[in-house]
């Protein structure tokens, strides 16, 4: 069966508040917000679950940002249409008014705050189906020579997704850690159709297995993080959880933030 994924921003409205603004020599990083407002996602959002409820084909709406599109996505499952939904841990924990500026650029946009506090009451009431990270690990330089308008939008992220769950989520009482591990795993291993191999720890399942300490504090840095990317929009940010140990298929292939295992040795997983 089908499953259409979604990146929604209507860019009929993007492409004239963005010419707008250029014409008023914006190019602060406010302005590439102010460009891409919640009603650009929330409007797309709708149309889609709408077309999913005429045709039956269920869709994935990817990194929501805006407590909006929360709304309508919760609105639409109560209507029925078989629709998922996803955020990520940048549009929980950040705003628009990060210092990071630039290099905080990204589609959809960083919100504000009430967005924030929305996108967590819809992970823990369980409008939201999983949590991604959305890793786009680009170079400073590039974003900074790139500018607002132009080049790729996007941040990485992927290292810092268990620890900002943690410390944001599992320890402020907003989610409990088995709601963390359905969003991060069983979830997404049932939506894409590899459930019990993958998202599941029982008889005949891959043994798949991270290890976390939830009162180790520690530090984000693009250092410690692992990435393509020399920089970290988290940078500084104190935590508390961390991953110790990680098995793939029961090999362990990472441990203490390094990694162990002499050759890669993932595999391609096809639905079942």
């Amino acid at each position: 069966p089908a499953l259409v994924q979604a990146h929604c921003e209507q860019p009929e409205i993007i492409t004239l508040l963005s010419d707008r603004l250029k014409s008023q020599g914006r190019n602060d990083f406010l302005a590439w917000a102010e460009s891409r407002p919640p009603i650009t996602e929330a409007i797309h959002a709708y149309s889609l679950g709408l077309i999913s409820q005429e045709t039956g084909c269920p869709v994935y709406i990817v990194h929501v940002s805006a407590g909006e599109t929360a709304d309508v996505i919760r609105y639409l499952k109560q209507r029925g249409v078989k629709i998922y939904a996803e955020t990520c841990p940048h549009y929980l924990t950040l705003t628009r008014d990060t210092p990071m500026g630039v290099l905080a650029r990204m589609s959809p946009p960083l919100r504000d705050e009430a967005d924030i506090e929305s996108l967590w009451r819809a992970v823990a009431d369980g409008t939201f189906d999983t949590i991604g990270s959305d890793h786009v690990p680009l170079k400073k330089k590039q974003k900074e020579e790139d500018g607002i308008w132009k080049g790729t939008p996007g941040v990485g992220g992927i290292g810092a997704t268990l620890p900002l769950l943690m410390t944001e989520g599992v320890n402020r009482g907003r989610i409990t850690i088995e709601q963390m591990v359905r969003l991060t795993s069983e979830n997404p291993a049932r939506i894409w159709g590899i459930y019990p191999r993958k998202g599941a720890l029982s008889p005949g399942s891959d043994a798949d297995i991270t290890i976390v300490n939830p009162q180790k504090e520690w530090v984000l840095s693009a250092s410690n993080l692992k990435s393509r990317s020399d920089y970290s929009i988290y940078e500084g940010r104190k935590v508390k959880g961390k991953a110790e140990k990680t098995f793939l298929r029961g090999k362990l292939v990472a441990e203490n933030g390094q990694m162990v295992a002499e050759t890669p040795t993932g595999e391609y997983v096809y639905p079942l």
